[in-house]
Formats: structure tokens, sequence, C-alpha cells
């Protein structure tokens, strides 16, 4: 029912692409659906049938037609996908819109404009299409300037908000990525990343208790959400509170075996306050097998493990 809605929003983008999206967060349909989806359900099943009829009369234009329903069909049809809308969707279907500017150019215009007027109507067209190009493309210089136009144009895009938010948190920006991180939350509230996220960067601008609220929120929320166990975790342990601290990495090891911030976090207090040297190498050494190879702490860890 979703693609019954989003499939002509597609058609629109190829044939007027403005304004394109990096992130278009189309919200699903429930059942049964409203009057406008099976509208335009309607009206796809009719082009896709007139398409077929004329396959000999207008061969280009029907071949475009069908050959853009079909190339969609695998991303827009009944195959549940993570992301509703895509525009990255349309770049195999746009061969056949191709043939459709084709038979329109050559075919219906040439025969009621004449050669030359239909080769300035094409050149405008061309004109157009370049223009806005780039004028998106430029939106590319910086994520930035991309996000930021993304949640401008949809400003109730939680997954939105979120990716700007963790575009700010890395660049050290935290007050910026706590607004991001509220708003997506507003959009969202069941969103237990963002909580779990927004709840890290409050602990880093030295706003605990506000931290330790939204972190035991996100774990009301989701009782076996690693992150947020790990992230209360760390907080309890800058606290001083060792054993509250332990508990909960424990059980986020009991949640995810393989979870590498755990046994960082293990390893770190082990190693600091409860000077257990084996345990303290264990867990490091788990740390380094489960870890990305690029985590900033890969170094440091190694070094403690040389020492030990």
């Amino acid at each position: 029912l979703t693609q019954l809605e989003v499939v002509p929003r597609y058609l629109k983008l190829l044939a007027l692409p403005w304004p394109q999206n990096i992130y278009h967060d189309y919200p699903p349909v429930p059942l049964p659906g409203a009057a406008l989806t099976w509208v335009l359900g309607a009206a796809l099943v009719g082009v896709i049938v007139l398409a077929a009829a004329r396959r000999q009369t207008t061969p280009a234009l029907a071949f475009g037609i069908l050959l853009i329903f079909g190339t969609l069909a695998p991303t827009s049809s009944v195959f549940a996908l993570k992301e509703t809308m895509v525009e990255h969707r349309t770049y195999l279907p746009s061969v056949g819109y191709a043939f459709v500017v084709a038979w329109l150019f050559a075919d219906l215009l040439a025969a009621r404009l004449g050669a030359r007027w239909t080769a300035a109507a094409l050149a405008g067209l061309l004109g157009l299409y370049c223009t806005l190009h780039v004028s998106y493309d430029l939106l590319w210089r910086s994520e930035e300037t991309l996000w930021s136009h993304a949640v401008q144009l949809n400003p109730h895009s939680s997954d939105g908000w979120r990716y700007l938010g963790d575009l700010y948190k890395d660049d050290g920006r935290y007050s910026d990525a706590v607004t991001c991180y509220g708003q997506a939350l507003a959009s969202r509230p069941s969103n237990v990343e963002v909580r779990s996220k927004l709840g890290s960067v409050l602990a880093r601008t030295g706003r605990v208790d506000e931290a330790e609220r939204e972190l035991r929120g996100a774990l009301e929320q989701a009782a076996c959400y690693t992150p947020a166990l790990n992230n209360l975790a760390n907080l309890l342990r800058e606290r001083g509170d060792t054993s509250g601290a332990v508990a909960l990495y424990a059980e986020s090891l009991g949640c995810n075996p393989e979870n590498a911030m755990a046994h960082l976090g293990l390893g770190h207090i082990y190693y600091g306050p409860l000077r257990d040297r084996l345990k303290a190498a264990e867990h490091y050494s788990r740390f380094l097998e489960l870890a990305d190879p690029h985590h900033s702490q890969i170094r440091q860890v190694k070094e403690i493990l040389w020492r030990l």
C-alpha cells in the first residue's frame, strides 16, 4: 500500500527531479489505506494496461513505460524494505523514461510543432535538468549541508535528525547534537537508539542527571538494548559506582556476548579500580577480537595489554 503512493512520487521525480532529498522517510501506509492510496493504485494499473495495449502503435512509449514499472518492481512493490522511498531506486527506471522522452519529442511533438520548435523544447528541458542537477549536486559539498537540507524538507523525519545529530556528535558539537536528537525524539518518542545517543552526549556535556534519565528511559523501552546499557555503565563508572557499572556491563554481555564495548568497559574497571590484572587482560583481549580495527581505543588497549 505504501508503494502505491511512493511510485507516483518516483514518476514525478523522473519527469521533474525537484526537490530531491537524500532521505525521504515516507511514512508507511496502514491497512486498509486511504482513498488516495487506491486511486493512485488504480491509476498505475491503468497506465500499465494502456502501455501494453499500445505496444504495436507506439512501441517506444509502451516499452519505456513497461521498463519503468518492471525495473521498479523488485524494490517498490510487494517486498518490504527498510526504507520506504529512496531516490536511487529510480536510476535504472530512468532508462525507460528516456524511451518515453524519445517518443514524446521524436513522435508526438515533432508532428505537432515541427523540427525547429521541438529542438528548442528539448534544449529547454535539458537546460532545466542541468540546472536542477547542479543545484542538488551543490548540497553534497558537505554532510552538514546535505542532512540539514534533508530535515528542512522533511522536518518530521526522526532518522534524518538522528543522522544530523550523529554528524555533530562526531565533530564534537555536542550542543547541536543534543538539539538534533531532541528533534528526532519529538518526531518518534519510541526511537530507543536516539534516546541512548542523547544520553551519551548529555553525559559528555556534564548534564549527568539528564543523561541518566534518558538512558534509563531507553532501557524501559528496550531492556536489552546494549548501547544504552553500555552508556549507562560508562556513566556509573565515571561516577565511581564500580559495582553498578560491572553489573550493567555483565547484563549487556548477557544480552550480546559479542559486545565489544562491554568488554572494553570491564577491562578498564578491572585494570583500574579493581586491580585484577588477569580479568583485565581477558576483557581487553576479547575487545580486540570483537572491535572494529579502526576503533579509537585499539592502540591504547594494545599498550595496556603489553604492560599486563
